[in-house]
């Protein structure tokens, strides 16, 4: 069996500004800007034919994000969102994902 990495958790709480842009009187427009602060955990498992120094290695970081979305208003109490946003989360390896 080859030496295998699992990412075998992370976590990723995140703090972010919203503005709005109305274009309409329901819709607007979305932008978003913040900061993630991600801590990963990798394990490695295998037959031992390969040597680890460290089997179980994390990581911790904080990363800028962005985001884009519109919001639609179908009266003031009810509002539906669709948003998109990116950031990297890096595994304990040095490997990077968006």
């Amino acid at each position: 069996m080859p030496l295998t990495a699992d990412v075998h958790g992370a976590q990723v709480p995140n703090l972010d500004a919203v503005g709005t842009l109305p274009l309409t009187d329901n819709l607007s427009a979305l932008g978003r800007v913040g900061a993630a602060y991600t801590r990963t955990r990798t394990q490695f498992g295998g037959t031992g034919a390969v040597v680890v120094n460290n089997r179980n290695p994390s990581d911790r970081r904080s990363e800028m994000k962005v985001g884009v979305g519109l919001q639609y208003a179908f009266n003031p109490g009810f509002m539906m969102r669709v948003e998109g946003e990116r950031y990297r989360i890096s595994d304990a390896t040095g490997g990077r994902a968006m």
